[in-house]
C-alpha cells in the first residue's frame, strides 16, 4: 500500500512540475510579445512626430522644427528658434570681444492676416519702428556698415561710443515703403539680406526698388538664392546657393558683395566653411548677444526685434 502511495506522488509531482513549465514558456512567450508591442509603438510615435515637421537634433531627445514647417500662412519664411551655437573658428586665437549690437528685423508693417501668428512674431509696426529709430537717434547711437564693423575688430577703425547695426532679413517689400523712409529721415545706415531667387515676388523687394535705395546709406548683402536650409544640402547646392547669391547681386549693384545671413539661422562647421571660401568677409547668424570677435567672424551674434516689441524691451537689447 505504502508502495503504490509512493508511486502515486512521484506521478503527481511530474505532473506539476510540467504544469510549472508550461506556465513559465507561456509567461516568457506573452511578456516578449508586449515588449515588441510597446517597441513597435514607441516607433510609431517616432515617425508620427517626424511626420508632423519635428527632426531629431542628434543631442538628447531635444526636437527641433523643419524649416518647411516653420514658415508663415503667406507662405514666406520666417527663422527658425534660436540655433545652439556651433561656430566656425575662421579665425582662431582672436578672441578680443568688442561690444556692437547687431539688430535684426524682418517685416515693418501690419500683419494682413490675423490668423498669420508666426508673422506677428516677424512684424513690428512702422510706428513702433520709428519708435526705435528715434530713441537711438536720442541717444546718440551710431549706425554701422558691416565693412565698417570689420574694420572696429581688425583694429583699424575706432570703436563710436554708441555703435548699432541695423539689419533685415527676407528683403520684404514692406521695408521700401515703411522702414526706409524712416531710416532716410534720421540718415541710418541699415543692411537687407536679400535672397536673390525671390526678388521680385509678390512679399519682396523688386530690382527696382532695391536699385533706387543701393548707395544712399542702405546695403544688399546675401541670404542665398532660395532662402536654403543650408545644412541640408549636398555640399555641391551648398556652395551653388553660396555663390550664385552673390555673383548675382555683384553683377546687379556694380560693387563686391562681403557680407552673408545664414538662412533660418542654421549655421554648420560645412556652411560656414563654404560661405568663407565663397569669398565673403564674414556671415551673421541668429545666436544672441552683443558682443563681436574677429575669432566668431563668419557667425556675428545678432539681436532678434519682432513681435511688435516696446520700447522698454527694445533698450534691453542694446
Amino acid at each position: 500500500m505504502r508502495a503504490k502511495d509512493f508511486s502515486m506522488g512521484l506521478l503527481y509531482n511530474k505532473h506539476v512540475i510540467r504544469f510549472l513549465g508550461f506556465c513559465i514558456v507561456i509567461g516568457f512567450v506573452v511578456g516578449l510579445g508586449v515588449s515588441l508591442t510597446v517597441f513597435s509603438l514607441e516607433g510609431k510615435s517616432t515617425a508620427l512626430r517626424l511626420s508632423s515637421g519635428q527632426v531629431h537634433s542628434g543631442q538628447g531627445e531635444r526636437l527641433t522644427p523643419r524649416p518647411e514647417a516653420d514658415r508663415p500662412l503667406d507662405g514666406t519664411p520666417k527663422p527658425s528658434p534660436t540655433p545652439i551655437p556651433d561656430p566656425y573658428l575662421g579665425e582662431s586665437g582672436q578672441t578680443t570681444q568688442v561690444r556692437i549690437p547687431i539688430l535684426f528685423y524682418h517685416y515693418i508693417g501690419n500683419n494682413p492676416i490675423p490668423e498669420d501668428t508666426a508673422r506677428d512674431t516677424l512684424s513690428v509696426t512702422p510706428d513702433r519702428f520709428k519708435e526705435h529709430m528715434e530713441y537711438l537717434s536720442q541717444e546718440g547711437y551710431t549706425t554701422l556698415t558691416f565693412d565698417m564693423v570689420n574694420d572696429i575688430l581688425k583694429g583699424s577703425q575706432s570703436l563710436p561710443a554708441k555703435p548699432v547695426v541695423l539689419t533685415f532679413d527676407d528683403g520684404y517689400i514692406d521695408f521700401y515703403y515703411n522702414a526706409y523712409p524712416i531710416l532716410e529721415q534720421f540718415s541710418f545706415k541699415a543692411t537687407v539680406f536679400v535672397p536673390t531667387g525671390l526678388v521680385g515676388g509678390g512679399a519682396y523687394l523688386t530690382w527696382e526698388m532695391i536699385g533706387q535705395m543701393a548707395g544712399t546709406g542702405i546695403e544688399f548683402q546675401s541670404h542665398t538664392v532660395n532662402h536654403a536650409y543650408l545644412p541640408s544640402l549636398s555640399r555641391t547646392r551648398m556652395v551653388e546657393e553660396v555663390t550664385e547669391s552673390k555673383k548675382t547681386l555683384e553683377e546687379r549693384l556694380g560693387h563686391p558683395v562681403n557680407w552673408f545671413a545664414y538662412p533660418y539661422g542654421a549655421i554648420s562647421g560645412s556652411s560656414a566653411k563654404a560661405v568663407k571660401e565663397a569669398g565673403y568677409a564674414g556671415a551673421v547668424g541668429t545666436i544672441p548677444g552683443v558682443n563681436q570677435s574677429a575669432g566668431q567672424m563668419f557667425n556675428l551674434r545678432r539681436q532678434r526685434i519682432g513681435a511688435n516689441m516696446d520700447l522698454e524691451t527694445f533698450k534691453t537689447k542694446l
